[in-house]
């Protein structure tokens, strides 16, 4: 069933218990990026103006690092905003998909 449009507003909040390792590895390898044994998957929000988010993933980047973990890349995920409703399309963040490699020292 499809809820009328004045229905529609999500509040993008989820939750994995199970890591899909397959389909993350296989999604990781079409955008290009070469993931280790040992890896994490997450989702980012960042601000729609690209200066913005740049900054925000340049800054993730450096405190993991940190943290001795190694970003292997972003990827932008697709949304179907027609699925949204009008209170939700004015804040709809860019939302990409972080893949993080931990070091060999991590079991």
């Amino acid at each position: 069933m499809r809820l009328p449009r004045t229905a529609r507003t999500g509040d993008g909040c989820g939750l994995l218990i199970k890591q899909p390792t397959a389909f993350l590895r296989a999604a990781a390898a079409e955008a290009g990026f070469k993931l280790a044994p040992l890896f994490a998957a997450g989702l980012v929000f960042l601000n729609r103006d690209p200066e913005l988010a740049g900054q925000a993933r340049r800054t993730l980047t450096e405190q993991l690092q940190l943290e001795k973990l190694q970003v292997a890349g972003f990827r932008v995920l697709p949304v179907d905003s027609q699925a949204c409703g009008p209170e939700a399309l004015k804040t709809l963040p860019t939302i990409e998909q972080i893949f993080v490699n931990a070091g060999g020292d991590l079991r």
